[in-house]
């Protein structure tokens, strides 16, 4: 358990040695890039989801995406919590 404790301390002195706010804008950008992909590719699917009317595969897809969409803003959110 103490080797896991120092290596997150380690982690974290070396986060708060690096981040600056033009990288931290960098990194905003390319996160809101793959989530704009992720919802293109979720509409083409559920639309051919849809289309084809397997209703139950389209229901536990955007299921599955929005849930895993909430779980990232919450880890988002708790990752800034904890470098801030």
């Amino acid at each position: 358990m103490l080797k896991f404790l120092l290596i997150d301390q380690n982690i974290d002195i070396l986060l708060h040695s690096i981040v600056n706010p033009q990288l931290l804008n960098l990194m905003i950008a390319i996160s809101l890039l793959g989530l704009q992909a992720l919802w293109l590719i979720v509409i083409i699917v559920a639309l051919y989801f849809a289309v084809r009317r397997e209703w139950i595969r389209l229901g536990v897809g955007l299921v599955g995406t929005i849930g895993i969409d909430v779980t990232t803003e919450i880890l988002k959110l708790f990752v800034s919590w904890v470098l801030h």
